[in-house]
Formats: structure tokens, sequence, C-alpha cells
């Protein structure tokens, strides 16, 4: 029964948000092209980084508008008429949401890989050291967990915040603005806590260890608390 509603949601949120990712792509296509024409490196590398900002902007709002309007409009009275546990419906609406926050990752990736692929062709004509290569997907990995982390705290502020039946939207910042403060805490204190206990400035495998933990927890942790609390207190408008 998961499975058929991860089917449908994905099917329902497709359209816009394929699009989105492969406009992501496509800025870093044309970018990179603005940046040979030019010959203006600084110039093209700011365009590219704000319109990433607005592009990682509209994905989470759209996703974000999808979950809340299929789960607490009057939407969700139809959602919920479903041969289907309030627990599924809801864990589908949030897999769903980081399947297409997994893509968009990937096409942001792609789009700086288009933006820069000398970068790329470097590491293959100089046969770049394979720890070293091999730390840097680790380093990658560790930011999608990061983000990933990021995402689920939204998701969870969207579920705290509609607890508060006339005040959702007060009650949803301030959660993601509790929570984004103490997510970015957490990860600056276990990178310091790492350089500090090795005495030098120098990036290693461990600097990022305690927030690979850190993000699966939060992460599970994040999940399992917005399917048990909405699935047992549903404020509907």
């Amino acid at each position: 029964m998961l499975g058929k509603f991860i089917k449908y949601d994905l099917k329902k949120t497709a359209p816009v948000m394929a699009l989105l990712c492969g406009i992501t792509i496509l800025l870093g296509i044309v970018c990179s092209i603005l940046q040979h024409w030019s010959q203006d490196t600084e110039y093209a590398l700011i365009e590219l980084l704000g319109l990433m900002v607005l592009c990682v902007i509209a994905p989470l709002h759209m996703i974000s508008k999808y979950y809340c309007k299929s789960l607490y409009t009057n939407e969700a009275y139809l959602t919920y008429t479903f041969p289907a546990s309030n627990k599924v419906i809801v864990s589908s609406k949030i897999i769903v949401t980081l399947i297409w926050a997994t893509i968009f990752c990937a096409s942001a990736f792609i789009s700086l890989v288009a933006f820069t692929p000398e970068s790329i062709m470097h590491v293959i004509n100089e046969r770049t050291d394979p720890k070293v290569v091999l730390k840097i997907i680790y380093l990658l990995f560790v930011m999608f967990l990061m983000g990933i982390a990021g995402v689920m705290a939204l998701i969870f502020s969207i579920c705290i915040g509609n607890l508060w039946r006339n005040h959702s939207t007060i009650g949803t910042i301030l959660c993601f603005t509790v929570l984004g403060f103490t997510l970015m805490f957490i990860y600056m204190k276990n990178l310091g806590m790492s350089v500090a206990h090795r005495g030098d400035h120098f990036w290693g495998y461990e600097d990022l260890f305690w927030n690979f933990v850190c993000s699966i927890v939060l992460i599970v942790v994040f999940f399992v608390a917005t399917v048990n609390i909405t699935s047992k207190k549903l404020n509907l408008d």
C-alpha cells in the first residue's frame, strides 16, 4: 500500500518538480556559456550562486506547499478517506519529499559540473589520488545528509506549526528557526571539536564523522516524530 501511495504522490508532484530540476541543470549550462563568452569568472559564479539559491527555495516551497495542502487543508479530507492508515499516508508524503530532495541535489551537482567541467577533466587527466577523490565524495555525501536533515526539520516544523490551529504559519516559522540554529550549532560544534582535538586546521574524514552520525539520527527522529504526531493529531482547515 505504501508503494502505491508513493507512486501516486510522485506522479502528482512530477510535472513541477521535474521542471525545476531541469531548470537547475540548464542554469549551470547557461552560466558556463556566459562565463566562456564574457571571460568574467567572478561575475558568472555570483550569478550561478544567486540563481541556485532561488532554485533551492522554489523546490522547497513547492514540495512543502503540496505536503501542507494534501495533509492539512480541505484536500486532506479526501486524502484520509483512502483505505490506508494515517501513518502510511503521512509516510508517503515525507518519502516523496525526500526523493525529490535527493533528485534536486543530484541536479544541482550536475549543474555545478556543467558550470565547471574543467575541474572534472582535471581530476581525470591528472590521475588524482583515489584517496582524495573518495574524500571529496564522502564530503559531498555528508553535506547531502545534512541537507536532508534540514528538509526533515522543515517537515517536522510544519507538523508542529499545524498543531497551532490559528497560528500555523507563525508556529512553523518559529519552530524551523529554532531547529535551524540548533542544527547549525551541532554541526559547527562537531567540526570545532574535531579540529581542536587534532590540533591543526586540515580537514580529514574524522571531521565529518559526527555530522554524518548526527544527520542520520536527526533524519530518523524527525521522520518518526512527524509520522506519529501528524497521524494522531490532525488539525484540518
